[in-house]
Order: C-alpha cells, then sequence, then structure tokens
C-alpha cells in the first residue's frame, strides 16, 4: 500500500511539474496610440489629391463606410450621350498604391 501511494505521489508530481514548464500564450501587445487622421479625413486627402491630378474624371467620390474609391465621367460621341463610365476601387486588400501619371513616367 505504501508503495502504491509513493507511485502515485511520484505521477502527481511529475504531471505537476510537467504542466507548470508548459508553455503559456502570452497577451497581445497593446494597441499603439492612434494619433493620426481617421479614415474618412484620409479618404478625402485622397479624393483631393486625385481630383486635381485627374482632371479628365468629372467626379471622384469616397465611400470611407465601405473603404472605396468611384471615378465616373460621362461619356460622348459626336453629340451623342453614352452610359457613363464607372470604375469603382476598393482598398480592402491594398497592400501599396503608387500612383504614375505620364508626366512623372520616366519611360
Amino acid at each position: 500500500m505504501k508503495r502504491c501511494l509513493t507511485m502515485i505521489s511520484c505521477a502527481l508530481l511529475a504531471a505537476s511539474a510537467a504542466l507548470a514548464q508548459e508553455k503559456k500564450d502570452a497577451p497581445p501587445p497593446p494597441k499603439p496610440v492612434d494619433n493620426g487622421p481617421g479614415l474618412e479625413v484620409t479618404m478625402k486627402f485622397i479624393q483631393d489629391k486625385l481630383k486635381a491630378k485627374l482632371p479628365f474624371w468629372d467626379d471622384i467620390t469616397v465611400d470611407p463606410a465601405n473603404c472605396q474609391l468611384t471615378f465616373t465621367r460621362s461619356c460622348k460621341w459626336a453629340g451623342t450621350d453614352w452610359e457613363d463610365e464607372i470604375l469603382t476601387f476598393s482598398f480592402r486588400e491594398v497592400e501599396k498604391i503608387e500612383l504614375v501619371l505620364p508626366e512623372d513616367d520616366p519611360a
């Protein structure tokens, strides 16, 4: 009986030591303090810069709620109205944006 009790004690001691050495997940680091402009301000900045650089588009609008940028221009050919050209650009999966205009392109 004494031998059985000793074996159980050793097994419990080994199990508790193994659990104590098990790596615990560290809590995530705190988020940095947000001191920059918000999404609306940033998207408005992008809209204003694009309007200045791309005057051939009739309208450039931003939609911060859906994180989208929309370019619109009316298409006319010899006085005949066609359907407006509308391009929508989503920022959701963009990692990098680089705008190169013909006057800036070295090629």
